[in-house]
């Protein structure tokens, strides 16, 4: 099942045993927070859980908060630092751009943004919502190019969302905040793209691209997805090329 949580400082140390719960649960990926919180704070537990997690057989990613106020690079930097002992085992190092503690100034906002960017050396994703990339980036459209992970809290476990800032595709959403499963409290839920496929050569496709194979993926409850795969050979572009239909029956 494609279903994620994210965990921060608020979620506490996770046991083995609560661990096993969530793949349990159904969950197969955990997005940790990465932050070294000031004093009088509750002390860093990202250190416990990413281990924890990894061992459990979880697909572990990493997220860093972004104070677009400070040197956003210099953030970036320091989380990567502080997750070096497992690096070569973290799938993504999301940007998290979500700070309300700045103006809506969408220049400003974008060169931090890019700083941070250009200061990740891991493949790098942005989190963040429709609500606030639109004032706050002015819906801007240049960090397209990277997966998106949305906040859309609509409860549909799916990856259906508003598009905004270029993105008509998101990699992941969150439909679910703050809640609790399998007896761990302080987690989101997020839907994710990873379904399985069942592969095989099938009935040849027309169009103008010259289609010629498909192949029927299947995830979630009742939703199916079909996936149009080009030819090498096309006419209009060397490699392959995907086009994805998708409906719930």
């Amino acid at each position: 099942m494609p279903l994620a949580v994210d965990v921060s400082n608020y979620t506490g140390a996770i046991s083995g045993a609560k661990a096993a719960a969530l793949r349990t649960a159904g969950v197969g990926r955990a997005i940790v927070q990465i932050v070294d919180p000031p004093p009088g704070y509750p002390p860093s537990v990202f250190r416990q859980q990413i281990p924890v997690l990894l061992d459990a057989g979880f697909e572990v990613e990493a997220y860093v908060y972004l104070w677009l106020g400070g040197n956003t690079a210099h953030q970036v930097l320091d989380a990567i630092a502080r997750v070096a002992p497992w690096r070569a085992r973290l799938r993504r190092m999301w940007l998290d751009a979500e700070d309300v503690s700045v103006p809506e100034h969408q220049q400003a906002n974008r060169a931090a943004i890019d700083a941070a960017v250009g200061a990740c050396s891991m493949p790098a994703g942005v989190y963040t919502a429709g609500w606030w990339w639109r004032p706050y980036m002015g819906d801007s459209s240049a960090f397209a190019q990277l997966p998106l992970w949305a906040a859309e809290y609509d409860g549909d476990a799916s990856t259906r969302f508003t598009p905004f800032g270029g993105w008509n595709a998101c990699a992941m959403k969150q439909h679910i905040g703050d809640t609790s499963l399998a007896g761990i409290g302080g987690i989101d839920l997020n839907w994710y793209e990873n379904a399985p496929t069942v592969q095989g050569i099938q009935q040849p496709l027309t169009g103008s691209d010259v289609l010629q194979w498909y192949r029927a993926v299947t995830f979630g409850a009742g939703t199916e997805r079909v996936e149009v795969v080009e030819a090498v050979a096309s006419t209009r572009r060397d490699g392959w090329r995907r086009a994805v239909v998708e409906w719930l029956p």
